[in-house]
């Protein structure tokens, strides 16, 4: 019995659909709208689990999109899942494809560069990201009119060369520089006229022609 209660013919028990906990209410109350639940705690709570998932009336089968393109799909129990409970797309079809789960260092990746397309014969698994930064490159030189081992696209002057024109990088993917020799020279002189330009004595020369006479 509730504290003030002087008639116990006023209360009734209920039992909680959420929690099991039994809780009072007035007989009044009770006959004014249903008491299925002990607290706001338990009702809001139940009313969250109605809405989530297929309960929900804008319920989309838990696909959702990624601003970059990419598919992402709701199954809060996935291994791999983030903290939304959410997993990409292309990933649990190569799961399927392998019949297990796809550990988090072997990325997907797409043969055509579009993360939309998620068929089999366009998903590759990589080893790891290095690999997956390889596909990349080697398939942007491709879409550019290169050949990988004989030709290469210069990000200087945007044009496709022999190799034998590109200086050895070994950070590179392809142990090759990613401008060819003449962009290359030209960039370095550049950058060396620059320097020349900021030294003291520069900036003094620079007054004097300026001024028409010596600087002090």
């Amino acid at each position: 019995m509730k504290k003030g209660s002087t008639s116990p013919e006023k209360w009734i028990t209920r039992f909680c659909t959420k929690c099991g906990v039994s809780f009072q209410r007035l007989r009044s109350k009770a006959r004014r709208a249903p008491c299925i639940y002990c607290s706001d705690g338990c009702r809001l709570a139940a009313i969250n689990e109605l809405n989530f998932g297929d309960g929900n009336p804008r319920w989309n089968g838990g696909r959702t999109w990624h601003a970059l393109g990419y598919a992402w799909v709701l199954i809060p129990n996935h291994p791999y899942a983030d903290k939304q409970g959410h997993v990409l797309e292309h990933r649990l079809i190569a799961e399927k494809a392998l019949g297990r789960h796809l550990p988090i260092e072997h990325p997907v990746h797409h043969a055509d560069l579009d993360p939309s397309q998620n068929a089999n014969s366009n998903l590759v698994i990589c080893e790891d990201q290095a690999y997956h930064a390889l596909l990349h490159a080697r398939t942007n030189q491709v879409r550019r009119g290169a050949i990988p081992g004989l030709t290469k696209w210069c990000s200087g002057c945007d044009s496709v060369k022999p190799i034998e024109e590109f200086g050895m990088e070994s950070a590179r993917w392809d142990g090759r520089n990613a401008a060819c020799l003449v962009c290359k020279r030209t960039t370095s002189n550049r950058r060396y006229h620059r320097r020349i330009r900021q030294t003291p004595e520069a900036v003094i020369a620079t007054k004097e022609i300026h001024a028409g006479e010596p600087a002090k």
